[in-house]
């Protein structure tokens, strides 16, 4: 019987790609980050208040079997808190996750959501 090492593994398709995931900490962000990472991608995981569950979403992601075509030092996933509606912020989370990764921002989902009875659409949203 062939030992779990020697079976060849499928190619990930993401393998080297550095994608930031707004609100990953939870909910649908989270479910996108995780299979992000299982394709390859070096993960950010963004969130806005609650940096224990987007710690978790990390340590899950860090957690995941090596593969040696997944490039890069460290961390598969690292942890960065900005607010995606300030411009500064996010400027600040493109930095960190160059600066982390060493390479720039491939993949970027929006996820984040807030619901706030003062923008009931999308289009009466603005930035401030």
């Amino acid at each position: 019987m062939a030992s779990p090492s020697s079976i060849p593994q499928p190619p990930l398709p993401l393998a080297g790609r550095v994608a930031i995931v707004t609100g990953s900490s939870r909910g649908i962000g989270r479910a996108i980050a995780i299979h992000l990472a299982e394709l390859g991608a070096r993960i950010v995981v963004n969130y806005t208040s609650k940096s224990a569950d987007a710690e978790r979403v990390a340590a899950e992601i860090n957690g995941f079997p090596t593969r040696e075509e997944i490039t890069g030092k460290g961390s598969r996933a690292i942890v960065v808190q900005a607010k995606v509606s300030d411009p500064s912020q996010v400027k600040s989370l493109f930095d960190a996750a160059e600066k982390a990764f060493e390479s720039p921002v491939h993949i970027l989902v929006n996820s984040a959501g807030v619901l706030d009875a003062k923008y009931p659409t999308m289009a009466n949203t603005s930035v401030h």
